[in-house]
């Protein structure tokens, strides 16, 4: 066992799992005299690993012994704290209780169980499980309740175990072409040539993703969505992938027991649904979807598990952020702030810093915009002097650029030229500058000007080709550069420009 795992599992313990395990120990542990108990006790209070100060009053020939018996002490203790809490656990409890049923010959009891468990299994599509019970089954059947109808038994048992099979190759087909398109993905991204476009379309010929009649169950279906979905985003359709994409919102709202039981992968599925609709500036149908998605937490009729909470509570209101600001509604924007600073001491530890990050930008776009600038600094200032590498590093570049343009809203010429130079060499250091960075960067360096006007109008005739539409760059989604300098140029603040450009 690696050193430090133990360590990294406790950490991971919530305030009622620890609990559960203090009980879990017994009675001779209950005033956490044992070493079990001194340890995990040691291990749950340090702040980091530090395996010589840890273990230091241990016995050095037991040491090695006790961390690996705690270590499956405490997953001892999760499982069985949670063994009834997910349908698959539901499921083998069952199966565990009819073979104890059956041990003690209380047959017709033990069927019970497993016609529950057989119930449950074929809901949520738990194959390989199912065979299990229909191998329980059949004993049962053929060697103690059905002996009358031996032969008719035998056959009915082999067609259950045939369509389970099917199913189950079905579904393991689906996958296997559905990873050789998600793994060129990830290895090229979005085809910027013939020649990727026609890997694509190569990948795309296996027989089970020609039509979503092909697939033979339900998870084979939300493969087959996820798979079409994703290969019309790289070869630039669009349409057709939101199309795939509320599909498959639409197949979970069919089946709620589904988006009951895979609450994640539905929440995953809307967000994809709904950012398309933002990046099609389809703002009326995505206000629609996160409607729903706002009351998901009272129709899921359960309480929130793991990270389903923070899950929703980042697709909804940072995508309503994010409508808000596409659509200039920056007073919306500025009214959910409060509530949402709220939720981020509410979740606590549940929060990363990389989780707060894309509504630190928002927050400041959003104060920017209202000419609040000082306060849109404060937002900024994590963006700025923290990078993350495990966080896209556009959010980073935005987030440079709109400091660079909030400290020329507040007169602050003299600190530009070096801010500027900083937020060069960072650019260059994360990736090649853009012609349009290039074109900022150009124009703060040279601040103050004498004539601002005629300076923005300069700025305008170099940005303005860069984002023609009708074929708008991503770049002005993060930061309205054009209404900025029209803004300037006609004497107007940000937001009254960028209703004006929304507009046209």
């Amino acid at each position: 066992m690696k050193s430090n795992w133990l360590f990294q599992l406790i950490k991971t313990l919530s305030k009622a799992e620890k609990r559960h395990f203090k009980l879990y120990l017994g009675p001779y542990d209950k005033k956490g005299e044992s070493f079990y108990m001194r340890l995990f006790n040691r291990f749950s209070k340090a702040e980091k690993y530090d395996e010589k100060a840890l273990m230091a009053s241990f016995p050095s020939q037991q040491r090695a012994v006790l961390k690996n018996q705690l270590f499956h002490k405490v997953l001892g203790s999760l499982i069985k704290q949670h063994e009834g809490n997910t349908a698959y656990g539901e499921v083998q409890l069952l199966i565990q209780k009819s073979d104890v049923l059956y041990q003690r010959k209380l047959f017709k009891a033990a069927d019970q169980l497993l016609k529950k468990a057989a119930q449950k299994a074929e809901e949520l599509e738990l194959f390989e499980t199912l065979m299990t019970i229909y191998q329980r089954w059949k004993r049962l059947y053929i060697f103690v309740l059905g002996v009358e109808e031996r032969a008719f038994h035998i056959q009915r048992f082999w067609e259950l175990e045939q369509k389970v099979l099917s199913q189950l190759a079905n579904l393991r087909e689906m996958e296997w072409a559905s990873m050789q398109v998600f793994d060129w993905y990830y290895r090229h991204h979005y085809a910027k040539t013939a020649e990727e476009k026609k890997h694509y379309d190569q990948l795309m010929q296996h027989p089970l993703l020609q039509h979503i009649d092909q697939s033979l169950s339900f998870s084979a279906k939300v493969i087959f969505l996820n798979t079409l979905g994703l290969y019309n985003d790289c070869i630039g359709e669009k349409k057709a992938c939101i199309d795939f994409r509320k599909q498959l919102v639409q197949l979970y709202q069919e089946y709620p027991h589904w988006i009951k039981e895979r609450a994640t992968q539905y929440l995953a599925a809307s967000n994809n649904w709904i950012l398309g609709l933002i990046h099609l500036e389809a703002y009326s149908q995505a206000n629609e979807a996160l409607e729903q998605i706002h009351t998901f937490p009272t129709r899921l009729q359960r309480p929130f598990k793991g990270e389903e909470e923070v899950m929703w509570f980042r697709l909804y209101h940072s995508l309503s952020l994010e409508v808000s600001i596409r659509t200039g509604n920056f007073r919306k924007a500025q009214a959910n702030i409060p509530e949402i600073e709220k939720a981020f001491v509410r979740l606590g530890n549940k929060l990363n810093e990389a989780f707060k990050l894309p509504f630190y930008y928002f927050f400041a776009y959003t104060q920017f915009a209202l000419c609040q600038y000082k306060e849109a600094l404060d937002w900024l200032a994590p963006l700025v002097h923290k990078d993350d590498p495990s966080f896209r590093s556009e959010l980073f570049r935005f987030g440079r650029l709109l400091y660079l343009v909030i400290h020329y809203e507040l007169g602050n010429f003299e600190l530009l030229p070096s801010i500027t130079r900083s937020t060069q060499r960072y650019l260059k250091k994360s990736g090649k500058i853009s012609p349009y960075e290039k074109i900022l960067l150009d124009f703060f360096n040279k601040t103050p000007y004498t004539d601002s006007k005629t300076a923005f109008q300069t700025l305008l005739a170099g940005l303005d080709p860069l984002f023609e539409r009708p074929t708008p760059t991503g770049v002005l989604h993060h930061f309205h550069f054009l209404s900025w300098c029209k803004g300037h140029i006609e004497g107007q603040n940000f937001e009254f420009a960028f209703h004006t450009y929304l507009s046209r």
